[in-house]
């Protein structure tokens, strides 16, 4: 029984583990929709800014700009998942510094 609920508990979480490491970010479709969705009304510097602090509150954040910006649920997802399941959210939208 033991070494049932063993095997159980393996398969769970090598399941689990599989399915978030397919969680693949399209950047490209990230870029488009921040562009689209929120420089609507600020700059990607706002963005960066907020990238940069390890503590911000996505989840509420983008609940505050979505409703300002009057953003749909969908849109608000779509963006939440960017800027916190990309690899590098930062390189996909910040403006790189000209030299």
């Amino acid at each position: 029984m033991k070494s049932m609920l063993a095997v159980l508990v393996g398969l769970a979480v090598f399941c689990c583990a599989s399915w978030s490491i397919g969680q693949d970010v399209d950047e490209e479709a990230c870029q488009k929709t921040i562009q689209i969705s929120c420089t609507s009304c600020h700059g990607t510097d706002l963005i960066c800014d907020k990238l940069a602090d390890k503590d911000a509150n996505w989840p509420n954040i983008i609940k505050v700009m979505g409703e300002e910006g009057d953003l749909s649920q969908e849109i608000q997802d779509k963006v939440l998942n960017c800027l916190t399941m990309a690899t590098d959210p930062k390189k996909m939208v910040c403006e790189e510094e000209s030299l």
